[in-house]
């Protein structure tokens, strides 16, 4: 008996380049939406793909088998339905050597098949993570160790002001968490060098004035969409049976005030209009208009009104406790002690490295940088794709993953999202409570 997709499912399904991302509870149906997916690419009239030039990828191992394992009997149940289609006969031949496993499964897929392209000694090891723990304790305080036996003015400052006890014992701390945040970036040395740069601003700077402003400003629009959505929540339990009526009144008034805030194109205008912004009274629970009110209902969409004013106090607090002017001057200050981190976090990295690559060993994060170093390059300071002269549409399903993959990061960048033949590469990604996919240029090297 077939499926009986819903319409939702079926625009999954059935949807060709473009970038698409579906929300979903958890048992509703996602990896069976995924499969259905990829049977349907496989089957295509028109572009069918072999199953072994798709990539599938899990974030465990047990969870890419059981893919590999319900497309491999998704295909059996097909071929049974029609035992002469020899095109299914050949994809039921090649499930066995697809590309389904987890996100550092493909990234060794590459660095071990293309380890000359980078000079990479085929026989490294992964090193665990006691290994690595004890290897990068012994780096950082080595490198304190010479940085205080230099005695370098700016660096005893930069001890003094954030460092613990006499010797700046919590230095150690602060640059192993910004080498984590550094090496989550396709592109560390650039991340790490950006962020000393920021600080660099003239004399009674402003906001606009900040490299970052954009990114900020950003977040903060992103912070009043999502307060948008509660509100509409909110409206949704106002205006259903039983639901506190009265209420929505107010409630527009809110959608209008974040809707404003979701406009705004600078960082001194969301300043401005977060920090005067009043919210309507609602209606007394005892007034003539609330009399078929449920209680229950009243308590709901209160509740979710107070979590947007706290998250609105929130954003205040967070960004603009401080006149720009003022928080930027302070940001100016901090300079010196923000690129001496930045410096000892980049030599840290460097002879971390160096250290890996005379033991002849990798950890996540270098399988990730490795792989991407081997499909892209980098001019002018961006990724570029490495061209081989054929492009192959490799469909990305990944699931259960806890951030995002740096390479799929990384690619996304230096494929630039621009669709020049039909030839594309899709990525398709699949969470425990949702399915993302996103589509962007790739080059598999032969």
């Amino acid at each position: 008996m077939s499926i009986s997709w819903t319409d939702d499912q079926k625009k999954v399904i059935d949807t060709r380049e473009r970038n698409l991302l579906v929300s979903a509870a958890a048992g509703s149906g996602k990896t069976a939406v995924l499969v259905e997916r990829i049977l349907t690419m496989i089957t295509d009239e028109t572009r069918p793909v072999d199953v072994d030039r798709l990539l599938i990828t899990t974030f465990t191992k047990a969870a890419a088998g059981a893919m590999k394992e319900r497309i491999g009997k998704a295909l059996q149940k097909r071929l049974e339905e029609d035992p002469g289609n020899t095109w299914i006969q050949r994809q039921e031949a090649l499930v066995s050597r697809a590309q389904i496993t987890t996100i550092h499964g493909f990234c060794l897929y590459v660095i071990r098949n293309y380890f000359h392209t980078i000079g990479l000694n085929p026989s490294f090891r992964i090193a665990d993570e006691g290994e690595m723990r004890m290897l990068k304790q012994d780096t950082v305080d080595e490198l304190l160790e010479e940085a205080h036996k230099e005695g370098r003015p700016e660096f005893i400052r930069f001890a003094e002001s954030y460092g613990s006890g006499n010797r700046g014992n919590g230095i150690a701390e602060l640059i192993l968490k910004l080498y984590e945040y550094a090496v989550a970036s396709p592109q560390p040395v650039r991340w790490l060098t950006s962020c000393a740069a920021m600080y660099q601003m003239p004399e009674g700077a402003s906001w606009k004035d900040f490299a970052g402003a954009d990114a900020v400003l950003a977040e903060l629009r992103t912070a009043a969409g999502d307060c948008r959505r509660q509100i509409q929540r909110a409206l949704a339990i106002a205006g259903a049976p039983f639901g506190p009526r009265a209420y929505e009144e107010a409630l527009r008034g809110d959608m209008e005030l974040l809707e404003e805030l979701m406009e705004c194109t600078s960082v001194e205008a969301y300043e401005e209009l977060v920090t005067k912004i009043r919210f309507q009274r609602l209606p007394s629970r005892r007034s003539k208009a609330m009399a078929d009110a449920d209680d229950t209902l009243c308590g709901q969409v209160m509740d979710i009104r107070n979590g947007v004013k706290d998250a609105l106090k929130g954003l205040v607090k967070q960004y603009f406790s401080l006149p720009g002017e003022t928080a930027m001057e302070q940001m100016c200050r901090t300079a010196e002690h923000v690129q001496i981190y930045t410096e000892l976090t980049l030599r840290f990295l460097e002879r971390l490295n160096e250290k890996k690559r005379k033991k002849n060993i990798l950890d996540f994060t270098d399988q990730e940088h490795l792989a991407l170093q081997i499909l892209t390059r980098e001019e002018d300071g961006e990724l570029l794709l490495v061209k081989d002269g054929r492009e192959r549409v490799i469909p990305f399903g990944i699931g259960s993953f806890r951030r995002g993959p740096d390479i799929f990061t990384g690619l996304d960048a230096a494929a630039g999202l621009k669709w020049t033949s039909d030839d594309s590469c899709i990525l398709q990604i699949e969470l425990p409570d949702q399915v993302h996919r996103h589509e962007l240029r790739c080059v598999f090297l032969p």
